[in-house]
């Protein structure tokens, strides 16, 4: 049955019917091969039939929350870019000062000094920055799931 749902319900549904279809595939995958001494215990054909129909409904539903999310598309593409820029950052090296130099066969006592531009303070720093400006866009976008809403196919 078509209902009206929050933005934020659909995509909750969406989850659903997306892990009802990877358990139908594997399902299918696991059982569709057997041995001929073995009765089968498991329809397959059922299953393929499941994953046709749950295939659809996820098109459909990811679909419907595409359109409903058009007006703050610019917002996620914002936050994802800000996810990737954290991660980015929280893997810059800040290796600073005098270390052992790193050789296979050495035994005398070299070391090699490192300096950086940006120091673990300033990258701490600059990624609570954003992650504080992801936390704002998350919230924005969270409003807007709660308050939108579209018509998706669900079974409850």
């Amino acid at each position: 049955m078509k209902k009206s749902v929050s933005v934020a319900r659909a995509m909750k549904e969406k989850n659903r019917v997306a892990l009802r279809l990877r358990i139908a595939e594997y399902r299918m995958k696991q059982n569709n091969s057997q041995c001929t001494r073995i009765p089968r215990t498991f329809d397959v054909q059922q299953a393929y039939n499941d994953t046709q129909v749950l295939r659809e409904r996820l098109i459909e539903t990811k679909a419907a929350i595409a359109k409903a999310s058009n007006p703050i598309t610019e917002k996620l593409i914002q936050l994802n870019e800000i996810k990737a820029e954290i991660s980015f950052l929280k893997d810059v090296s800040t290796k600073e000062g005098d270390f052992p130099r790193e050789t296979y066969r050495s035994t005398d006592a070299t070391f090699d000094t490192f300096t950086v531009i940006f120091t673990e303070t300033q990258i701490s720093e600059k990624v609570d920055q954003l992650q504080c400006q992801a936390e704002a866009l998350q919230d924005e976008l969270d409003e807007f799931n709660a308050n939108t809403y579209v018509t998706i196919e669900v079974d409850w």
